[in-house]
């Protein structure tokens, strides 16, 4: 019935354009691969395709467009951990319009249901978030997790120089598969953004709103505390192979205890720098920087760093003390595009570090956080990780095969080790003594392979295969999983499940 029902929905399918605004940030890195020498590292998740390819796209175009499809995805599997069979299935409306020169719109209202891996269980029972997005409502008499949430980006093209965007959507900064600075780990959120280009600059300004969720009893989205974020994002191509991109960002929450503060006018210039306008605003805002830096060498090997500072003193970190707000993570990683001279094959290694309390503040309204999960790592903080990728592909076949070991000091009780970015960071023990994997010592390691063929290329569905286990081990527990997944369905309901 349920593949029947798939069928019907997919050939109701109308006449589209052009790319998909909304696809996920990991389903797009091919038509990167055709822009590397654009240094595109502002890759502004939803809209990564049309960012490094809109002028052709939009030269293509004659006159409006307007078109309408409907994206579904079924699935299918077993995971060990939960004992049972796991299954998902989605559908999204997808809406797109767009104008010859000046303006894009995509929309999309997303329901999904399913069960999961006993490590995606745990994290849903925890943080009441679906997978796919939105508050997850658990249906008892069936086991699973239904959800309902929108994708959309309403786009202004000013000039060639200047965009203006507003959405709800997700956005990704950085070169490696991980981002410590922003990453499409977390659910959508509305934002506005404005881009411009000029030389070798690309510059992007954003306001974002996000929401609170810890008050775990709410049910509606729209009940859920305010907290907002001002975000910079300089990128520069110094040469044809140096990039250079420097980031500031800081939350702040919508209600104090004196006042609704909303979107802070002090935050809304787009040329300052925020650390001096907290100050005089005498807030305990959160605010965040950080240096993302690629060199591409030759035979397509790319370097790339990202260094991220949330709070530091220079003289407690020559003390070499532990002092507890030493909060500062970095990446080191290499990926080597054509590898062993093979044509679309890229391999990929990464080393991501984030010490305690990193991303955590004072409460989790101010936290570097959005609807419970970090806007960053998906691990938190107070964790090292080794990562490795191997993704090939032809014109209809991809093939990856990735691999992750993390080392991680979880939370116990009411004491913050510093792993979880939603505690406050007044909950630790002591001052001093604080370093990377302290608290209840686990180590997880993440295999991860899957296949899938290209079936119907103008609406993007493809036939999918997953296979994985994950192990999470301490002096408390052992958890395996072993889970597999087969089904069928489109990019725009895919999910990064790789944590």
């Amino acid at each position: 019935m349920r593949v029947s029902l798939f069928v019907l929905l997919i050939a109701l399918q109308l006449p589209s354009f052009g790319q998909i605004d909304l696809l996920p940030r990991i389903d797009q890195w091919r038509s990167i691969q055709q822009t590397h020498e654009q240094h595109t590292s502002i890759a502004l998740g939803e809209e990564m395709l049309q960012t490094v390819r809109q002028e052709d796209s939009l030269a293509e175009t004659k006159g409006a467009r307007v078109s309408l499809e409907l994206h579904p995805r079924l699935e299918g599997g077993y995971s060990s951990g939960t004992g049972g069979a796991i299954y998902e299935s989605s559908l999204g409306l997808l809406t797109q319009f767009k104008t010859e020169k000046r303006w894009r719109l995509s929309f999309a209202p997303i329901i999904s249901t399913g069960s999961f891996p006993k490590y995606m269980t745990d994290e849903i029972n925890a943080n009441r978030i679906h997978p796919y997005g939105g508050i997850a409502i658990y249906s008892a008499g069936q086991n699973h997790y239904n959800s309902f949430f929108l994708k959309g980006n309403v786009e202004f093209r000013a000039s060639n120089r200047f965009q203006f965007s507003f959405g709800n959507t997700q956005t990704f900064l950085g070169d490696g598969y991980r981002s410590l600075m922003l990453s499409e780990y977390s659910n959508n959120f509305l934002n506005f953004k404005l881009k411009a280009k000029v030389w070798k600059f690309k510059y992007l300004f954003m306001v974002s709103q996000l929401r609170d969720f810890s008050d775990r009893s709410q049910t509606n989205y729209w009940d859920l505390e305010d907290k907002y974020t001002a975000t910079h994002y300089m990128s520069w191509n110094i040469t044809g192979k140096i990039n250079l991109s420097f980031f500031e960002s800081i939350v702040w929450r919508g209600q104090d205890t004196l006042l609704a503060r909303g979107i802070e006018p002090n935050y809304l210039n787009p040329v300052i720098f925020f650390r001096p306008v907290e100050y005089s605003l005498g807030s305990t805002d959160n605010s965040i920087l950080g240096l993302n830096f690629s060199w591409e060498l030759k035979d397509g090997i790319k370097l790339y760093h990202q260094l991220v500072l949330d709070e530091f003193l220079l003289s407690e970190i020559r003390a070499r003390n532990g002092w507890w707000a030493n909060k500062y993570a970095f990446q080191f990683g290499a990926k080597w595009e054509r590898a062993f001279g093979i044509e679309n094959l890229r391999v990929l290694g990464e080393f991501n570090s984030i010490r305690p309390f990193t991303f955590s503040h004072k409460s989790s309204q101010e936290s570097y956080s959005h609807m419970n999960r970090p806007l960053g790592h998906p691990l938190g903080a107070n964790f090292n990780e080794g990562l490795a990728e191997l993704l090939y592909y032809t014109d209809v076949w991809d093939f990856n095969l990735r691999f992750f070991s993390a080392g991680i000091g979880l939370d116990t009780g009411a004491v913050s080790n510093g792993q979880n970015v939603l505690l406050s960071y007044e909950r630790r023990n002591g001052t001093y003594g604080h370093k990377i994997g302290q608290g209840l010592k686990t180590n997880i390691n993440h295999f991860q392979t899957s296949i899938s063929y290209l079936l119907w290329p103008s609406m993007g569905v493809k036939a999918n295969l997953m296979v994985g286990y994950r192990l999470a081990k301490n002096a408390v527990l052992e958890e395996d999983d072993f889970y597999f997944r087969i089904g069928i369905g489109t990019n725009l309901n895919r999910v990064n499940r790789f944590y």
